[in-house]
């Protein structure tokens, strides 16, 4: 029998295909044990499993679902070159021990982005969501939506934190139809002041906490000017910026260059949080995540999932509200869909390209790279294969991965 050292984690990869038949089991020099899999039906995510003792035959069973795994016991007995096991594989689920602490900061309730990125993060095994967090809008009916959602997905175990609203909210009730009758009341674990939330969940953690800022900064600046030390327990993963206009190259339409409207909503509150030293920043601007659209055939494949998952069906019926209240012209793609970069960013660099960069936001909401008045951040900057991404995110939300 071939174990797993111990304090070795283990890496479950996917290459895409239209049928299955071999699995492998290889060993990089790294000290990381991999295992993947060539020819697979359904794509599938990176997951880390921390091992203990863990024979292979174990892993595989929970990695596989046992599902019609045949020959399991035939492997090599060099595990550092190569095993080979015969199998047939229809799909799988991850199996997480190890997991990322997160809070998700959001405004949620203008953009439809963050509803498709907070149902992301709450089927990702590898993201152990601590916090959701409102902001910039009307803050009470972003918590509604919140609180509404992680209901409909079991979770109200999840606090919802009331956050800073910005000035700029008349116009941003863009899903306000789902709410109108919820009593936010009614979710049982509500925090009034959302920044002293994000304080409390990330000075409480053992591990170091990311803060998935998808909207505007204003609660992160507000949390570190009240308590400083929450910048050596925690780092800031942004989905802002725009670096180099690289996603919008060879299209009519571009947003100037470099501005954002997440920075655009909150300079000095970006200026005060992310580019804060001493607080660990990556940020995945709009290089990655602009025209993140899927086709009307990933999109209808969404859709029906939602007829038997609750979850997806209340994404569903947000994104229909909003298309309606926004006048949105829909043709079978769905709208863009930045936000859920950002989730898969929070558990995976896999098949992401970052550049380390010194970031300035000057006065004209410009992302710029500048030596002497940038902060050093963690730029994601082009897919290796951005087809691959939404493979994966059709199949995340569709539970097949």
């Amino acid at each position: 029998m071939i174990s797993v050292p111990s304090e070795r984690v283990i890496y479950l990869r996917y290459d895409i295909a239209l049928s299955c038949d071999d699995i492998r089991f290889a060993y990089e020099g790294n000290g990381y044990y991999i295992i993947f899999a060539e020819q697979i039906y359904h794509t599938a995510c990176r997951i880390s499993y921390r091992a203990n003792d863990i024979s292979l035959k174990s892993v595989l069973k929970t990695a596989l679902l046992q599902k019609n795994i045949k020959n399991i016991e035939k492997m090599y007995s060099k595990p550092e070159k190569y095993v080979t096991i015969v199998c047939k594989l229809i799909t799988w689920r991850q199996t997480v021990k190890k997991t990322v602490p997160v809070i998700l900061d959001t405004d949620i309730g203008s953009d439809i982005d963050d509803t498709w990125a907070l149902a992301m993060a709450l089927k990702s095994p590898e993201i152990d969501l601590k916090l959701v967090t409102v902001t910039e809008f009307d803050v009470v009916y972003q918590a509604k939506l919140a609180a509404k959602m992680l209901e409909i997905a079991g979770r109200s175990d999840i606090p919802v934190g009331i956050g800073i609203s910005g000035n700029k909210f008349e116009n941003n009730r863009n899903i306000r139809d789902w709410v109108e009758d919820y009593d936010l009341s009614s979710y049982p674990n509500v925090r009034e002041d959302g920044v002293q939330a994000i304080i409390d969940t990330v000075m409480a953690s053992d591990e170091k906490v990311t803060i998935l800022t998808i909207g505007a900064f204003r609660n992160l600046a507000a949390a570190v000017e009240r308590e400083p030390r929450i910048k050596e327990k925690s780092k800031i993963l942004g989905v802002c910026a725009n670096i180099y206009n690289g996603a919008f190259r060879g299209m009519n339409w571009h947003p100037p260059l470099g501005r954002e409207s997440n920075i655009w909503c909150s300079l000095e509150a970006f200026r005060r949080s992310a580019c804060v030293e001493g607080w660990e920043t990556e940020i995945v601007p709009l290089d990655l995540t602009g025209c993140t659209v899927l086709n009307a055939e990933r999109y209808a494949k969404v859709k029906a999932y939602g007829e038997k998952d609750p979850l997806i069906k209340a994404v569903m019926e947000n994104t229909e509200i909003w298309y309606k209240n926004i006048g949105y012209e829909f043709h079978g793609e769905s709208s863009c869909l930045f936000d859920t970069v950002g989730v898969y960013a929070a558990f995976t660099h896999e098949n992401m390209n970052y550049q380390r960069l010194p970031i300035y936001a000057n006065d004209d909401c410009l992302t710029l790279i500048d030596p002497t008045l940038g902060k050093e951040m963690d730029v994601a900057i082009t897919w290796d294969d951005k087809d691959r991404f939404y493979k994966f995110l059709v199949a995340r939300l569709c539970d097949e991965i």
